[in-house]
């Protein structure tokens, strides 16, 4: 389960912003999930419950949004949606697709004390 692994990584810079923002207690982590992540949200909200036990986080509320998976078709040269790394373009049915957004988990936001 590599969702554990993230959120440690999310706790990691949650405690940095802490030290270089001077906050001592973490309320809400709003975390951008992209949908081309391979991260499943229900067990990112799982490991998240567990492993703020302790930390600055303790107590905080955890929401998620997620990042639309998009991809450069090389054939029609233009952005399109995809769900699924392995979708052929929507357009016009190659696999001639770039990633360029949608692969990621980000920070979007902190409330803080």
């Amino acid at each position: 389960m590599h969702e554990l692994s993230l959120i440690g990584s999310v706790l990691r810079i949650v405690e940095e912003q802490a030290v270089a923002k001077q906050f001592e207690r973490v309320i809400s982590v709003c975390l951008g999930v992209g949908e081309l992540s391979n991260v499943e949200i229900q067990a990112l909200v799982f490991c998240f419950g567990i492993a703020r036990r302790g930390s600055l986080a303790h107590n905080a509320k955890l929401s998620v949004q997620t990042i639309p998976g998009e991809a450069w078709c090389e054939k029609c040269e233009k952005s399109v949606h995809i769900g699924l790394r392995t979708d052929p373009c929507p357009w016009c049915g190659t696999w001639g697709l770039s990633v360029t957004d949608g692969d990621q988990i980000t920070v979007i936001e902190l409330e803080v004390e």
